[in-house]
């Protein structure tokens, strides 16, 4: 529905180690179709969602150590990280 906001949880499975997608940019592609993309850092991701079971809840810790809820959510996108190619086209 249009102009309707959901939250959804991005569940990054096989992460060797959590450090490296902390303080990265992150870019979404396919975001309203069934198979998303996520690129964080150097590392793309793509998956599935699925509904949770229950309510999903998102913390946020403060520098000060207190844990405040920032939202709720009822889908999560499962991803996986997937090998990138690159492209070397000659430009002759």
């Amino acid at each position: 529905m249009e102009g309707e906001e959901e939250i959804v949880m991005f569940e990054l499975a096989g992460l060797p180690n959590p450090d490296l997608v902390k303080d990265k940019s992150c870019f979404i592609l396919g975001l309203e179709t069934g198979q998303p993309l996520v690129q964080v850092g150097s590392l793309v991701f793509q998956g599935k969602y699925e509904d949770v079971f229950g309510t999903g809840l998102i913390f946020e810790k403060s520098p000060d150590g207190s844990v405040n809820l920032i939202g709720k959510c009822t889908k999560k996108a499962i991803m996986k990280s997937i090998p990138m190619k690159h492209n070397n086209k000659d430009n002759d």
